[in-house]
């Protein structure tokens, strides 16, 4: 998670790229911090 101008980002890097998501892009700060969750979440299961 990164923070610009008080705007933050969530930059997943993947075998094709990177896909950012701002958290402008999502209803509000609990839907941002949600995908975080599940993203994070995501990552651990796949990594072991």
């Amino acid at each position: 998670m990164q923070s610009v101008n008080k705007q933050r980002f969530l930059t997943v890097h993947h075998t094709n790229g990177k896909l950012s998501i701002a958290q402008s892009m999502l209803p509000g700060k609990e839907a941002f911090e949600e995908v975080m969750r599940m993203v994070m979440q995501k990552v651990k299961v796949s990594s072991g």
